[in-house]
């Protein structure tokens, strides 16, 4: 058998075992180390990072077995690198807007958004796009499921505004319920009796949430920014 024949099927089945062994190695990680994770959102977001991982390692173990000279290698990958980034220059960027969504976080899976005319909660943050479940929508005036799937580009986090309603350390919005009282209303009594029923109600948890959103609050803001620790009522004649 020539040399050459011997020197292939070497490196093809030292490439296999490489491949078998990263594939048991991320399996393993994957059921032992983030399996045990509680925090679904997290579980999800480091199994895409190891899935990328992993795909990137067998395609070095791959290149590897093809090209002895590495130099040449790396030539070849660099210039094919060039061509496919300028055929898929959008795909390339809604990838660097994942990026930006592991590191700088403005959303992750389960929270419910709003970006441009779509509001929904997150479903999927793939590679290169995010799937939303929405809420509300054209055809519902209520914050119900409307049944849709919305599907964007993660390239739009690098151009737009989003809004997020689920940010772990308050995950509420604050509302306002407007109610019309006769003008000869006792608003003293009116008032005081707002304030009590929603004190019993959400009073505590306000209290809390509110005072972690307020040392926040006031630590960017070098202490002159002050939110709401309890319910509030206003009154206002129309």
């Amino acid at each position: 058998m020539p040399q050459n024949t011997v020197d292939l099927s070497r490196r093809f089945l030292r490439g296999a075992a490489l491949i078998v062994i990263v594939l048991a190695v991320a399996k393993a990680i994957s059921i032992y180390a983030i399996g045990r994770l509680d925090d679904a959102a997290t579980r999800f977001t480091l199994r895409r990072i190891e899935h990328l991982l992993v795909v990137l390692i067998i395609a070095v173990i791959v290149i590897g077995v093809i090209f002895v000279n590495w130099y040449t290698a790396l030539i070849s990958v660099g210039i094919g690198s060039v061509i496919v980034g300028l055929a898929v220059q959008t795909p390339m960027t809604s990838f660097l807007g994942w990026i930006y969504i592991l590191i700088r976080r403005p959303y992750q899976v389960g929270d419910r958004i709003q970006i441009e005319d779509a509001t929904g909660d997150v479903i999927d943050v793939s590679y290169f796009d995010t799937t939303l479940w929405e809420f509300g929508g054209k055809y519902l005036s209520t914050d119900h499921p409307s049944g849709r799937i919305i599907k964007f580009p993660n390239s739009k986090v690098l151009s737009v505004m989003v809004f997020n309603y689920s940010w772990p350390l308050f995950p509420y919005i604050w509302n306002e319920i407007k109610f019309y009282i006769a003008y000869d209303s006792d608003l003293e009594f009116v008032s005081r009796t707002m304030q009590k029923i929603t004190e019993e109600e959400i009073g505590e948890e306000m209290m809390e949430r509110g005072g972690s959103i307020s040392r926040i609050a006031g630590q960017n803001a070098g202490g002159r920014t002050r939110s709401k620790r309890t319910p509030a009522c206003y009154l206002s004649r129309q």
